[in-house]
C-alpha cells in the first residue's frame, strides 16, 4: 500500500479540507451551530498537533467536545 500520496499526508490541504468537510457535515446533521467555523476547529486542532499520531488523537476529541457528543445520550458519529 502506498502511503505517500497527498491524500494520505495529514498536512495537505487535500485532507485537510476533507477533515473540514467531515466536521460541516456533523454539525449539519447534529443540528449545532457554533462561534466557531469548521475551517476555525480544524486549524486549531492542525496547529496544536505536531505528529500525524497527535493529529488523529486531538481532532475527534474537539470535534465530540464541540459537538456536545460527550454528554449522556448523545449519539453522533464521525466516520474518518
Amino acid at each position: 500500500m502506498d502511503v505517500s500520496g497527498q491524500e494520505t499526508d495529514w498536512r495537505s490541504a487535500n485532507f485537510r479540507q476533507k477533515l473540514v468537510s467531515q466536521i460541516e457535515e456533523a454539525m449539519r446533521k447534529a443540528g449545532v451551530a457554533h462561534n466557531k467555523s469548521s475551517k476555525d476547529m480544524e486549524n486549531h486542532v492542525f496547529m496544536k498537533a505536531k505528529t500525524r499520531v497527535r493529529h488523529f488523537h486531538v481532532f475527534p476529541i474537539v470535534c465530540f467536545g464541540v459537538l456536545g457528543v460527550d454528554k449522556p445520550g448523545s449519539q453522533m458519529h464521525l466516520v474518518f
